[in-house]
């Protein structure tokens, strides 16, 4: 079994690739049949027994390389993570703070990087 975010960022590739013409018209038809032509595939069906484990294995691995290229920060992200951490005081809420600003930083363009913002609280 794939692990929880491994599982999280497979499921929300299917899901953006779900959004797209071409998948829901010509691959959805061919991975799971002529009933599935022009309708979304819900992950827990690709996920589901009835399924050739292939198709959501390939999107796994697609997040495994998506999650390991994460790995080694940016310096933006180093540098938002920095601030965040050095905000909060509990150590729990500080990673939690300092995982999510990173990430932030990550998927945000090179000017809202270069200016870290504060934080929501949780």
């Amino acid at each position: 079994m794939a692990s929880e975010m491994i599982e999280r960022v497979a499921k929300a590739l299917w899901d953006l690739h779900q959004s797209g013409t071409y998948i829901l018209f010509a691959s959805n038809e061919m991975m799971f049949g002529r009933e599935w032509y022009g309708k979304v595939v819900p992950w827990s069906y690709v996920t589901g027994p009835d399924v050739v484990p292939s198709c959501a294995e390939q999107y796994r691995d697609q997040a495994r390389a998506a999650i390991e290229a994460l790995k080694e920060p940016t310096e933006e992200m180093k540098e938002a993570g920095a601030v965040a951490c050095a905000k909060t005081i509990s150590r729990t809420k500080s990673a939690n703070v300092c995982y999510r600003a990173m990430i932030d930083a990550a998927l945000s363009s090179s000017s809202e990087a270069a200016a870290p913002t504060t934080p929501e609280p949780f």
